[in-house]
Parts: C-alpha cells; sequence; structure tokens
C-alpha cells in the first residue's frame, strides 16, 4: 500500500552545481530576516553550506515541531548536476522524543512494579497503568497523526519549490 509520503528526492540538473545551490540560497529568506515578519509567511526556510542544504516548509502562523525537514546535497556530473535529498525530522525533535518514550517506559514500568507488589486494594492499580500508557502515547500519537498529513503537503511543497527554484522557473 502506497502512503503517498517520499522518503528521498533526485533531480537531475542541467546548471553546475555551484548554480544551483546559489538559486536555492537566494529563494531562501535571509538569514537575518525579522523572526516576527516569517511567522506570517508561508515558504521554504533553512539554509545552504558548501554542497549541503537543509529545508523545511513553513506554513504562516502555525509552528510544527514534526515538520519534515529535507537533508540534501548537489553533485556535479558532466552535463549539470544532481541534486538528492531525504526527509527526517529535524535532530532536536528525534532528541525529545527518545526522552519523552524512555520517560513513558519508566513510568510504565514503576506503575507496572506498583500493580503486581503492592497488594490489591481494588481497580487502582490496574488504572494507573492505563493511565500511565494513555498519556504517555495519545498526545503524540494524535501529534502524529495531524502532522502526517500536513508532512505530506510540505514534502510536496519542498519538492516542487526545489523544482521551480532550480530548473529556474
Amino acid at each position: 500500500m502506497d502512503s503517498g509520503i517520499q522518503d528521498t528526492v533526485r533531480f537531475a540538473l542541467t546548471v553546475r552545481a555551484e548554480e544551483a545551490l546559489r538559486r536555492v540560497a537566494a529563494a531562501l529568506p535571509p538569514r537575518g530576516a525579522s523572526r516576527w515578519n516569517l511567522f506570517f509567511q508561508t515558504g521554504a526556510r533553512g539554509w545552504v553550506r558548501g554542497e549541503e542544504f537543509r529545508l523545511h516548509w513553513r506554513d504562516a502562523g502555525w509552528r510544527n515541531s514534526f515538520r519534515p525537514y529535507l537533508f540534501g546535497s548537489v553533485q556535479d556530473t558532466g552535463r549539470g548536476c544532481v541534486l538528492t535529498g531525504r526527509f527526517g525530522m529535524h535532530p532536536l525533535v528525534k532528541g525529545f522524543l527518545v526522552f519523552w518514550f524512555a520517560w513513558a517506559g519508566l513510568m510504565f514500568v514503576i506503575s507496572l512494579l506498583c500493580a503486581v507488589y503492592r497488594p490489591a486494594t481494588g481497580a487502582e492499580p490496574v488504572f494507573a497503568v492505563v493511565c500511565v500508557l494513555f498519556m504517555a502515547s495519545v498526545p503524540l500519537l494524535v501529534l502524529r497523526w495531524i502532522t502526517r498529513t500536513v508532512g505530506v503537503r510540505h514534502r510536496r511543497e519542498l519538492t516542487a519549490f526545489l523544482e521551480r527554484t532550480c530548473s529556474g522557473r
């Protein structure tokens, strides 16, 4: 079953790598641009360093920590260049998720141990285990579901942005 989510992009371009990267950098807002003004604008954000770039799509007025980032590079070929990239999460978001699930796992183990080794006085221990599972997983699953639909659109927007920018259209 095709989920409609692409993990990589690859373009063969007729321009040299330096020109493609210059076009991408020119299409991005300047690094020192006011964050307040950028908050109300939709479009690509990111940076270009050497032969590598990192891009993400920003919706006006909405911050999405789970948005997809495009990590890519450009290599020269004999007749132009090849732009390749992969979509992924920001490294800080990955770190937060590791911390979140480690905390949730620890709380689950503690509540499970309390339920097993504590004298049963009713349904409290089972309720505690269920509550920990619910509080740890449901908010992240809901956020992930919401951002998944937006993420598909962001990937398409970034791909179209690169095609437009690098081809000069």
